[in-house]
C-alpha cells in the first residue's frame, strides 16, 4: 500500500490525538473581521476548521499580509496571526487542534 501525504496547507493535526484533519476556508462565509494590533490592517483569513455539520462553529487562523507590519519579518518568515473560535464550544472542542499556515517569502 503506497502512503498517503497530505497537502499541509490544507490539514491540521489535533494535539490530543494526533489524528490529521482536513481543513477548510470556506468561500463566501462570513468570517468576522479582525485587524493587525501592530499596523490596524484588516487580517486575511487563512485556514480554517468547521464543524461537521456545523459551519457555524469554527476555528480560524488570521494572518497580516501587509509587508510595512511591525510584526512582518520577512528573514524571519515571520508576521502577525491571531487564532479565533467562534463560540465557547469550538474553543473547548478545538483548542488542541493545530491550525497551519504557510508564509512564503517574496522572490
Amino acid at each position: 500500500m503506497k502512503p498517503i501525504y497530505l497537502n499541509s496547507d490544507y490539514s491540521a493535526v489535533d494535539g490530543r490525538t494526533n489524528t490529521v484533519v482536513m481543513t477548510q476556508v470556506i468561500k463566501g462565509f462570513p468570517y468576522p473581521e479582525r485587524f493587525c494590533a501592530y499596523c490596524e490592517q484588516e487580517l486575511s483569513v487563512e485556514n480554517a476548521f468547521h464543524a461537521p455539520g456545523n459551519e457555524e462553529v469554527f476555528k480560524c487562523l488570521y494572518q497580516c499580509l501587509n509587508t510595512d507590519c511591525g510584526a512582518y519579518d520577512e528573514e524571519g518568515n515571520m508576521s502577525y496571526v491571531r487564532v479565533y473560535y467562534s463560540c465557547t464550544l469550538a474553543y473547548e472542542l478545538y483548542e488542541s487542534l493545530f491550525l497551519k499556515i504557510k508564509r512564503e517569502l517574496k522572490q
